[in-house]
């Protein structure tokens, strides 16, 4: 065995680097000694262990019996006997044993979350095998449920059997998120927008410009179906994902980009996030095919979306931080509570600008915001480097790890719940909100 016999000189270099900074000299008499203990055996009186384990420095299991006697006689044999005030032992206990607390960031949640967050369920699973079956189905989910994961695994899957796919949304943010997911052969990504249009230019049909939301409402429909025609377009497969923002005629029109009566039409659709009132229902002779499971958000979260429509909750979810309300007297202190929060999160949390998108119901709010930067992070659009900020509306469909939702009382009661509800199922892993007190109570926050 190797005796201690430098541990003196280690301490004594240790309350000496300490002496230079210890400006009242408290423990520079402080003796130090050496000792053995062994606590379960007991040692003969005239054992010894070497030159350096002579029986005076050896305690053992007889010895523990009676400490305070055990060290006198410590003391007194290496002649360094001396009472030890009680601040010089509180100093001494945090030079030698000093007490450190680690804090889990929020950083690690998110994390832990995520892997937890990325399998695809069992229920997903069944849902690829069934729709095999059919030509036509609709997929209906709530947020969460990964409609969109299943929609960008099929398409991934017809593509590699040879099929040539189109999958169409709504929103242009979400087309660019399912067009980075593909990222293959044979599959294309539009929104319906940008196909009639680009239709209508290939058969050279005049639309306008810029053409409003009306005339998309009014004529578009009728101008996908003609240009089709005219351009003998043929998709063998198409995928409708947020199928509840198409208006009837759309879908219809979307089928004329189909090759023949034996190409597959599938739709994706959460008739709670119909934030255009488009009065969406599944189209005749389609088989359906319900999720149930939310995979996106962790149980506390969940639990605040399913509160809005008052839905249940299916599954084993994964847990997380609490959701949080962060309560604003008036409109103007919205953005600096917003920037005050994410300086907490970046700073002390360790939280990635990426990792944080701040969702709103104001456009004003938008290009406010994106004006800022807070500690060294601009605010930017979904395709900038920085914490995006968006519209509730145009970040449906899509996901964050941390959401940062805000509402300036200037919701409609008839869009209200669908904006809470896509708001509030954004956030995978941690959620804040900031507004008003009337907010809190449109959200039903503390029920």
């Amino acid at each position: 065995m190797t005796w201690p016999k430098n541990n003196s000189e280690f301490w004594q270099r240790k309350i000496k680097d300490n002496r230079q900074r210890d400006k009242d000299k408290q423990l520079s008499g402080i003796p130090i000694i050496h000792a053995v203990i062994f606590p379960d055996i007991v040692v003969g009186n005239d054992e010894t262990f070497g030159m350096y384990g002579h029986r005076e420095v050896i305690l053992d299991r007889t010895n523990l019996n009676t400490p305070e006697v055990a060290l006198k006689r410590l003391f007194k044999h290496w002649g360094k006997e001396r009472q030890v005030s009680t601040s010089e032992i509180a100093k001494l206990l945090a030079l030698l044993a000093p007490t450190t607390t680690i804090r889990r960031l929020l950083s690690d949640e998110v994390a832990d979350a995520d892997k937890k967050l990325l399998q695809l369920t069992r229920e997903q699973t069944r849902v690829l095998q069934g729709i095999k079956r059919n030509r036509y189905a609709a997929i209906i989910g709530g947020a969460g449920t990964g409609k969109t994961i299943l929609a960008v695994e099929k398409a991934k899957q017809l593509s590699l059997s040879g099929f040539r796919v189109l999958i169409l949304c709504y929103n242009g943010p979400l087309r660019d998120h399912i067009a980075k997911l593909i990222q293959i052969g044979q599959v294309e990504v539009h929104t319906f927008h940008s196909l009639v249009m680009r239709e209508a230019r290939k058969a050279k049909i005049s639309v306008p410009a810029s053409p409003p939301d009306g005339w998309f409402a009014t004529d578009a429909a009728k101008v996908l179906s003609d240009a089709a025609l005219k351009n003998h377009t043929g998709f063998d497969a198409m995928l409708i994902d947020e199928a509840q923002d198409f208006a009837p005629t759309w879908i219809e029109a979307s089928r004329s980009m189909l090759s023949d009566d034996e190409a597959l039409l599938y739709v994706f659709a959460d008739s709670h996030q119909d934030l255009y009132r488009r009065d969406w229902t599944i189209p005749d002779g389609f088989a359906e095919y319900e999720l149930t499971v939310n995979c996106r958000n962790t149980r506390p979260i969940a639990e605040k979306v399913a509160k809005v429509f008052g839905d249940d909750l299916d599954g084993d979810l994964v847990d997380g931080p609490k959701p949080q309300f962060v309560e604003i007297g008036r409109i103007e202190q919205l953005i600096p509570y917003v920037i005050q929060l994410i300086e907490r999160l970046v700073v002390d949390e360790n939280v990635q600008a990426a990792q944080i998108a701040v969702l709103t119901d104001s456009r004003i709010v938008v290009d406010q915001m994106r004006a800022m930067a807070v500690a060294d992070c601009m605010f930017a659009d979904l395709n900038g480097n920085g914490i995006a900020v968006e519209t509730v509306s145009r970040f449906k469909g899509l996901e964050r790890d941390i959401v940062i939702l805000t509402f300036t009382d200037q919701v409609t009661a008839m869009e209200r719940s669908a904006l809470i509800y896509v708001g509030l199922s954004r956030a995978k892993a941690a959620l804040y909100v900031v507004g008003s007190s009337t907010v809190r109570s449109w959200i039903g926050w503390d029920q």
